[in-house]
């Protein structure tokens, strides 16, 4: 071989071999930036957990919750070619505006409807195999250990549905599930609950997908708030609420004679939500009626309603029912004003009939008036039994029943001295703030210091950047 081409041949070599490691460093710093992305990802989704347990805390705590009993805003989703703004879309053979316009007020009108609302509830039960959704009963996710084989459905042998309720609708864990409900809804929802048929033509898939998604993570809020107790605020701000009764005749109306009344647990903000609907329902009766002297305020509060269950008789397709329980100690004065207010037709007819129905159950026996830090809500003594008061005079001692006051034959209003009293050795009002459990932050933690490990000093950003 000639000194030209050994030359030639030594020359190839040396590039190849730079070459070679140049390729070894690009992949080194390629696996490096994947790491990076990793750890950050799950540093992101460690933040986001965080996240959401604070904003669980304070919707429970300011009592926030679904509009209109569940049904959530639902946005517009976008139109065919990208256009989001309802101009003219793209293409020659595009439907016209105005159509477009009509389909998507459909849609999202029976995506905020109740039969949709109901539908997606049944679903869900239906596809976990369970016969109620509330936080205690949602089924737990299988651990990644577990060798035991998925629950299966007995009538058709299919796995059961089975969601990570511990993280976000859009979590690999969950992604999948939530489309086997779209997919089952759009094929056998009319048959599920017929009533929903009309909706099920009008609701596209944007809208749909967003109302389920909306669905799981109410659930999986609610059972996350279970998981850590529930915080709510101190003793002295406790308003818990109880069970009411419905006059006969008015659309709440009686349960048949005998029917058996099981209480069902609801999170604290769930019961506030229905108990609102039907407090300013109440509201809106009571304009013109023989109640709208300030002597009834206290009847027309959201401490003197009652916690409206999930009715124990609901018969399968029928629209949802609630069950609601007068509590023991009501007084017959207070009892006639719910009667009579219940009695008078809403002045707002749309709001009246996108109201749940509620029907009669047993007295509640054993309640106890819920304390209340607020004398403006706090329960009066007209409205419990003088029976029952004369039993429990604590009950005037401890935030829980104040006395009616001149408009009712006392000699004096009711005060609260809690609500003045200031504490003399400090010179200051003492408030008690609302307490959260703590945050399992852990994973954050974790993820960071997995980071640090890794970068090992080096800036994340040259990591980045473009090599020249």
């Amino acid at each position: 071989m000639s000194n030209t081409n050994i030359t030639r041949l030594n020359a190839a070599i040396e590039k190849i071999e730079g070459l070679e490691r140049e390729f070894t460093m690009h992949r080194e710093r390629t696996n490096k930036r994947l790491q990076v992305l990793r750890i950050e990802n799950d540093l992101l989704t460690n933040k986001l957990a965080v996240a959401s347990e604070r904003i669980a805390f304070l919707e429970n705590y300011l009592e926030l919750e679904e509009d209109e009993e569940g049904r959530e805003a639902v946005p517009a989703p976008a139109l065919p070619g990208g256009n989001t703004q309802g101009g003219e879309p793209a293409g020659e053979d595009t439907a016209p505006v105005a159509d477009v316009d009509r389909q998507l007020a459909l849609s999202a009108e029976a995506a905020k409807g109740k039969p949709m609302k109901d539908l997606i509830a049944k679903i869900f039960k239906h596809l976990m195999g369970v016969s109620k959704i509330t936080p205690k009963s949602l089924p737990a996710y299988p651990s990644a250990d577990s060798d035991a084989p998925p629950p299966q459905d007995p009538s058709t042998g299919q796995p059961l549905l089975r969601l990570d309720w511990s993280a976000g609708a859009s979590h690999v864990n969950n992604v999948k599930g939530l489309e086997r409900v779209l997919t089952f809804i759009r094929a056998h929802g009319a048959r599920h609950h017929p009533i929903a048929t009309q909706g099920l033509t009008d609701i596209n898939d944007d809208h749909l997908k967003e109302r389920i998604k909306n669905k799981y993570e109410y659930m999986a809020r609610q059972w996350r708030m279970l998981q850590k107790g529930a915080v709510v605020a101190a003793e002295e701000e406790e308003e818990d609420i109880f069970g009411e009764e419905a006059p006969a005749g008015s659309n709440d109306a009686p349960a048949p004679a005998g029917s058996s009344s099981k209480a069902i647990g609801l999170a604290r903000a769930h019961q506030n939500s229905r108990a609102t609907s039907k407090l300013e329902g109440r509201k809106r009766k009571r304009v013109g009626s023989e109640y709208v002297d300030p002597r009834f305020d206290a009847a027309f509060t959201l401490n003197a309603m009652s916690a409206d269950e999930d009715d124990p008789n609901q018969v399968s397709g029928e629209a949802k029912r609630w069950c609601s329980r007068a509590p023991d100690f009501r007084s017959d004065v207070a009892q006639e004003l719910y009667d009579t207010i219940d009695a008078i037709p809403d002045p707002d007819p749309d709001k009246s009939k996108a109201a749940t129905t509620r029907v009669r159950g047993p007295v509640q026996v054993g309640a106890v008036p819920a304390k209340a830090k607020s004398l403006k809500t706090r329960l009066r003594a007209w409205q419990i039994k003088p029976a029952f008061l004369a039993n429990n005079p604590h009950w005037l001692t401890t935030k829980r029943v104040a006395r009616s006051g001149k408009a009712w034959g006392d000699a004096e209003d009711p005060s609260d001295d809690e609500e003045t009293r200031k504490d003399t050795t400090k010179n200051k009002t003492t408030t008690k703030r609302p307490r959260r459990a703590t945050i399992d932050q852990e994973g954050v933690n974790q993820s960071k210091a997995r980071l640090d490990a890794l970068m090992a000093g080096e800036d994340l950003q040259t990591i980045f950047e473009e090599e020249g």
